[in-house]
């Protein structure tokens, strides 16, 4: 029965080489996957899209604002509304930029269902991640499938989206 000997007739310095190279492969390969789509450029042209957003005429400061195509099947043979990042972050006036797909500012022509989230800014956060955090956007506005906040973006300049949403019912 024969035994592995493991490297022990390998010389010391291919052993070294081979590993480091292997180290390199690994390591570029997964530092390529993980700006795959952060500086991914869109096939297609975008529309610059600022705002502001507004709740119970407030500034939303911080709030999050993701968009979701609506209208047409696929962009660069992705299906509707699969485009991944298309969203925005306000400013502490509540104005925002709309960025597809990390580099891409605006939007491609279409369009687009708009869902909030308003992390309470009060609640200050734990290293542990346990945060019971409060959405201060209202309920309709949470999900693409109750929010009737839309916006048609077209080949043309657009003007700025002011968003002005109640909490009332």
């Amino acid at each position: 029965m024969s035994k592995f000997k493991g490297f022990s007739n390998c010389p010391l310095r291919l052993v070294v080489s081979v590993s480091l190279t292997s180290v390199a492969l690994v390591l570029g390969i997964g530092c390529q996957g993980s700006d795959r789509f952060a500086n991914r450029k869109l096939n297609v042209k975008t529309i610059p899209l600022k705002g502001v957003l507004k709740i119970d005429g407030q500034v939303a400061s911080h709030a999050s604002l993701s968009f979701r195509r609506e209208d047409s099947p696929g962009l660069s043979g992705q299906a509707s509304g699969d485009l991944l990042g298309i969203g925005a972050t306000t400013n502490e006036q509540g104005e925002f930029e709309v960025v597809t797909e990390g580099m891409n500012r605006g939007l491609p022509e279409g369009t687009y269902k708009i869902a909030i989230s308003w992390p309470d800014p009060s609640v200050k956060l734990s290293r542990d991640g346990d945060d019971k955090i409060k959405d201060l956007a209202p309920r309709k506005y949470r999900s693409y499938d109750t929010t009737d906040l839309t916006v048609t973006v077209v080949p043309s300049e657009q003007p700025p989206l002011d968003l002005q949403i109640s909490s009332r019912k």
